[in-house]
Parts: structure tokens; sequence; C-alpha cells
């Protein structure tokens, strides 16, 4: 029922029956925040709290003759800055509320057109501030330019003065993004998120909990050390470039039901004729669509010879008299070298001029000396330009993935840690050598292990000692005979009467502290025996008393669900309130981890820990929740456990609670006094 019926803006407050996701509840507009609780708490339905300033528009259902109820949107601003807070409330950026109220239709329409004028004005000074401050924001940077053009007009003798000061490097600033690359962003990195709570049940619990019911900020959530790693690695894994397809085009015809051959491709099937095959490509650009259309070209194609000089299946010479000719697709076979000679016609330079025979040892052990057969290249002379083709498309993957290997970029992988060295050949700048020169000096860089070399010992220059050097070797021998002499008869005698000495007192000591006492077994065992058989019984009671105990499995989740959330409170009022590490300078940010690593101001730390300081004030009062549903389980014994099992939480809290009321009373004052 509304208790305010005035349209205006005042500070009075507003309420109404309205219900939300199929869950009824009352809808409360005060002067700073709408919220809405349900008229039953359950697990399924929260409340909702949406900060007026957050409001971007409204959007209002037709109220036709025959509506009982009365639908009213909200909807949310999202800033562009994903720094900046954003409401969500179920993951969405706004909110429908239906206004049910059980006197009838007319109260229902009332109360929405009510709330509606009320947050109509309030969306429309939202979008005066918003607009007032963009052009302040625009005012300062403009200020700013102009005092950075001031400065770089600054006398050329003070670069000059400054030039021996120690510098530090400078990052390069990233260029600023357009508003589509924004929205972009955003969404990318909304549905990364998404994918992360999908993939792990107990965090999106969590964040239930504390993201989507308005307790804790997205930003400060995903602000966690492991939660900032799990977005870092899913991000790799989404920016990661697929490779090409390794398969060879060639696509395999079948039979439709009425006997016809049939050949399907598909839009990826088409990249790769075209990746792997040139001269398809150059035709089909050629001819599609100034001759004919698409189906045509590919229905042609497959019917031309030129699809029978380059299909892999099936070779042979015979097919490709069979077919008809083209006088379209024809003129293409000119464009494609026939090579199965013996030697290639293709032009191969080996990136290493040198076998490894070590690597294929293995393939060679039985054959010994004797002419290796098998391996005899140009037995089957059908087989080579179907064998060339493989090793030429081999070679083509490794291009588009490694870049071109040409004859410039040769490199070759030396020394202990792995270093690329380019050869002399194609590091030289003097473009007077002979090519064999180079040729040479390539080699020798090949075949020249560094490892192997002789080491070269630098002149040693002798170390002059004094004339007197015989006698202080002497001097040295005498000192060190002195020190390990033999020792005299005596000495030892001494020594063995000091030892029993001491055993013999030790002897002593021992009995007197002893007393009486004679060890009997039998005694010892009964006693051990009486030890072991106390011990058994507390277990077995304590195992039965652990039975009995039990908690519910809803009760636990709930005691998981609070202990969760109260840690997470602890960490981010821990995290506010210790020091904070300085970035090294000169350190490249990404602008998707600009977020992450931003440092935040003192004041948006303390801002954030005196937060946190209030949930955590308030986090007792969920846990005497939860232990009023165990002692409603188990009368006597349900609230008992669910304190022992929180014990160490709640010590955790008092202990930040005395730490935040040192450094920030003024949490604590506020709160006694209301």
């Amino acid at each position: 029922m509304a208790t305010d019926t005035s349209p205006s803006t005042s500070s009075s407050s507003l309420a109404a029956s309205v219900s939300h996701a199929k869950i009824g509840g009352t809808l409360v507009l005060s002067s700073h925040m709408l919220r809405w609780v349900p008229t039953q708490s359950s697990l399924a339905s929260q409340s909702i709290t949406i900060p007026l300033q957050h409001i971007e528009k409204l959007l209002a259902s037709v109220a036709k003759p025959e509506s009982q109820t009365f639908s009213l949107k909200i909807v949310f601003f999202q800033p562009e800055d994903p720094e900046k807070e954003r409401l969500r409330v179920l993951g969405k950026g706004d909110v429908l509320f239906t206004f049910t109220a059980p006197e009838g239709r007319e109260r229902a329409l009332n109360d929405r057109e009510e709330f509606k004028t009320r947050l109509y004005g309030i969306a429309q000074n939202n979008k005066k501030e918003r607009e007032g401050a963009s052009e302040s924001l625009k005012e300062r940077s403009n200020d700013r330019k102009e005092a950075a053009n001031g400065c770089s007009s600054a006398p050329e003798s003070a670069a000059k003065d400054n030039s021996s000061s120690k510098t530090v490097p400078m990052a390069p600033v990233p260029a600023p993004l357009t508003a589509e690359e924004k929205v972009k962003r955003r969404e990318q990195e909304l549905q990364l998120r998404i994918s992360i709570l999908h993939a792990n049940p107990e965090l999106k619990s969590l964040h239930a909990d504390l993201v989507i019911s308005g307790i804790m900020r997205d930003a400060e959530f995903w602000s966690h050390p492991t939660r900032s790693a799990l977005l870092r690695s899913e991000r790799a894994l989404m920016q990661q470039r697929q490779g090409r397809n390794a398969r060879i085009a060639d696509p395999k015809p079948t039979n439709d039901e009425e006997g016809n051959l049939k050949i399907n491709l598909s839009a990826q099937m088409v990249r790769d004729v075209f990746e792997q095959y040139p001269v398809v490509a150059k035709a089909y650009n050629d001819l599609v669509p100034k001759q004919m259309d698409e189906q045509t070209f590919w229905t042609r194609y497959f019917q031309s010879r030129l699809y029978h000089r380059l299909r892999t299946s099936a070779r042979s010479a015979a097919s490709q008299h069979i077919v008809r000719a083209d006088l379209i697709f024809d003129q293409y076979l000119d464009d494609i070298v026939e090579d199965d000679g013996l030697e290639s016609k293709r032009e191969f330079h080996a990136h290493d001029n040198f076998l490894d025979l070590a690597a294929t040892e293995e393939d060679h052990g039985e054959t010994g000396n004797t002419k290796d057969w098998p391996m005899r290249a140009g037995a089957e002379r059908s087989a080579l330009p179907l064998l060339r083709r493989f090793n030429e498309h081999s070679g083509s993957l490794l291009d588009s993935a490694l870049g071109e290997q040409g004859r410039a970029s040769w490199s070759r992988v030396t020394g202990p840690s792995g270093e690329r060295t380019v050869p002399a050949a194609s590091a030289s700048s003097n473009r007077g050598l002979d090519e064999a020169i180079s040729r040479t000096r390539q080699h020798y860089d090949q075949i020249v292990i560094n490892q192997l070399e002789e080491e070269k010992r630098g002149g040693t220059r002798a170390l002059e000692v004094s004339q007197d050097k015989q006698g202080f070797f002497q001097g040295t021998h005498d000192r060190e005979g002195s020190e390990t002499g033999d020792v005299s008869q005596e000495v030892l005698e001494d020594l063995l009467r000091s030892v029993q000495g001491q055993l013999l007192d030790w002897s002593d000591s021992t009995t007197r502290m002893m007393g009486g006492y004679v060890p009997n077994c039998k005694e010892n065992e009964r006693a051990m025996h009486t030890i072991l058989e106390r011990v058994k019984q507390q277990e077995e009671a304590r195992s039965e008393d652990i039975s009995e105990n039990d908690l519910s499995e809803s009760i636990h989740q709930h005691l998981i669900s609070c202990h969760a959330a109260t840690t997470e409170f602890l960490r981010q009022f821990w995290a506010a309130v210790a020091p904070q590490p300085s970035p090294p300078p000169g350190m490249a940010i990404k602008a998707e981890d600009e977020a992450e690593k931003k440092p935040l101001t003192p004041a948006q730390r303390q801002k954030r820990a005196v937060r946190m300081l209030t949930l955590l004030k308030n986090s007792g009062e969920r846990a005497d929740g939860v232990a009023k549903l165990a002692e409603e389980k188990q009368p006597g014994r349900g609230a008992k456990r669910v304190k022992l099992a929180l014990e160490e939480t709640e010590k955790a809290v008092a202990r930040a609670l005395k730490i935040g009321q040192s450094m920030y009373p003024q949490v604590f004052v506020s709160h006694g006094s209301s």
C-alpha cells in the first residue's frame, strides 16, 4: 500500500505490493534507495537493493482495460569505464517489477503510476548530473592538454641540463579505445566471467551470495588473486590464435538416395581449399560472380580436369583422360607444375645442410652397411607427386605457424641456453663477399661446436715471494707437526680414568632417581591394557555423539555459505588496510589487465575497509540465523555445533573488528549511537 500519493521527489517513502520473478513482496522507495523485500524469505528469493543513482530510465506496460497487473521495468546505468561500479540483478542490467495490489486493479495501477512518477524524476536528475560531470571532465582534460603544450615549449638548455640525470624508461601509452571497442570488451569480459562461474559451482554460489544479492561489487569479488589468475588464464585461452587445419582439403563424393554423386562443402572446407590450392582461389576470384554463380562454379570445378589434377585420393592418369574438357577451367592447368620426376622441380632450401645421423639411428640399426632397399627414393614413380604434395602441405603448415622460412631468415639454435644466431652468410654486411665464401662461413658456423674448442688460457705471472721462503715453509711444517703430534701414554690413562668416573657417577644418580622401583612385566601389561580400553571407549562415545549430531545437508550448505562470505569480507578488509606495493616503473599493463592491476587510492581503500567493517559487524546476525535453523532441526545440540564450527571464523572477525576500531573509530561510534 502506498503511503504517499504525491508525485513529487520528496524525501517521503513509498511502499506497495509488488512481485518479482513470480515471488510476492513489498517494494519500498526511500530517499536514497529502492528496496524490494520478499514476503517469505527463502534461498530462492532474496531482497533487492537498488541505489537511486544507478537508475537510468523506466519502461512501463500499457494499462489495458482487461489487465489486472501492471509492470514497471527499471534500467540501470552502465558506465563505459569497467572500473566504475555496475549494478546487476540476477546477472542483468535491469529489473522487472509487477504491481499486484490485494485491493484490486485500481490500487495496483495507482501504485505503479506513483512509483513511475517518482522514479522518472530521479532518472532525469541522474541524467543531468552525469552530463554535467562529463562536461567538467572534458574541460579538465583540455586544461591538461594546454598545460602539457606549455611545458613542452621549455628552453632546450633545461633539457641539456637534465640529460645527465638518471631517467626511468616509460612504458608505451596504449591508444584510447573507441566506444564500440569498449562495449565489445565489456561483453567479452562478462562472457569470460560467466564461463568461469559455470565451470566452478562453488564459486558461482559464492558469487550469488555476495554480488547478485548486492552485498559486494563485482569488481571487488574478482579482485581476489586466485580469481584474477583464473581470469588471466581463461582470457589467454580465448585469445589464442587458431592455426590452420592440418587435414588436406580433399572433399569425398557420396551417393544420395537416388544414386547420384553428392559433395558437401562447408565454409571451413572452402577456406582450406583456397589456402592449400591458390590456383582454385585465383579461378574463383576470376569467375565468380562475373561469369557464373558460386554453385555453378563448384559444380563445374568438381567435373573438370583441374580438380582431378589436384585431388589426392584415387589419383591416376586414366581418370584424368576420361574427364571431359572444360574450356574455362582447363586454362588454369598451365599454372600447375607437374613434379613427377626423380629430381624435384621446386627449389628447396634446406635449413640445415648437415644431417644428425644419431636422430635416425634406430631406423637403420639392422641394415648395417648393406643397401637400404625400402628407403630407395623414386622406386615408385607414380607416388612421387603425392609424396611431394604431402611434404609441401606440411611445409605450408609450418610456415603458417612460424612464418615464412626464406633464405634471409635462416637461423640456427646454438649455445647452452638455446640462443638463435643468424649465420654469417645472411648477417654479413659486406656485399662484396663471394657466394662461396659466404656458404663456407655458414657451414663453419654449423659444424663448429664452441664447447669442444680448446680453452685459451691467459698469460700467467710468477708470484714473488721473499728470499727467506725456505724458512717460511719450514716454519709452517713445524707448526703442523706440533698440532698433530703423538699423545703420550700417561695422557691416555688419565683420560680413561676420567671417563670411568663419569660413568659411575651417572649410574649412582639414576639409581637415586628411580628409588626402589623394580620393573614388573605383568603389572606393566595390565596397566597398558587398562589405558587402551579407556581410550577406545572414549573414541567410540565420541563417534556415536558425532553421528547423532550430524547436521543436515541444508544446514551444512548454510554453514558453508556463511563461512565463505565472512572469509571474503575478511580478505577484502585486510587487503584494503594492508600497504599496497607500488608497481615497478615503466611496466607496461595490458588494457584488459588494467582493472586488475590498477592500485586503489587511499580514499578508495578507506571506503572499502569501512564498508567491510560494517559487513563484518553484521556477519554475526547471519551466523545466529544458521544456528537458529540448526537448533530447530536438532534441539539442544544444533546451535552448539554451529557455534563450534564457526568458532575460528568468529575469532578472526573479532580480531579484524578490534583493529578496525582503532583505525576507523567513527564507524563504531555511529553504529553505537544508532
